[in-house]
């Protein structure tokens, strides 16, 4: 899996993402993005800063939830998924496993920052 970037690289052609590093910024997109960005997908996006920011232990199944949907709707290439997710008081963990490989995520409630944590398994 390939996904090309708005940026150059050295050799002034369009910046390519490979394998994991395309996944990772594949999630991260869709777990920030806001539903209603895209009128012709209303319902892609989780929302994660404007709806799991003040999360409590309820909310984290249905985040959950939805990031399992919003994958297999709009990443079905990573179908088989799993997600979970766990609070530790300042960050949402997300681990999502597809395919046997496992991507996890940390979103910082205090900074309202989402980032990827190199060196899965």
């Amino acid at each position: 899996m390939n996904e090309y970037l708005l940026s150059l690289n050295p050799f002034n052609k369009p910046k390519i993402l490979e394998e994991k590093d395309a996944i990772y910024t594949l999630l991260i997109r869709l777990i920030l993005l806001e539903p209603n960005t895209f009128p012709t997908h209303p319902n892609m996006g989780v929302g994660i800063v404007s709806r799991y920011r003040y999360s409590d232990f309820f909310d984290l199944e249905k985040l959950k939830v939805d990031i399992t949907n919003q994958v297999i709707i709009y990443l079905p290439e990573l179908i088989p998924v799993t997600v979970e997710v766990g609070d530790d008081g300042v960050n949402i963990i997300i681990q999502i496993t597809s395919n046997g490989t496992l991507y996890e995520l940390t979103f910082n409630k205090e900074t309202r920052s989402l980032s990827d944590i190199k060196g899965g398994v």
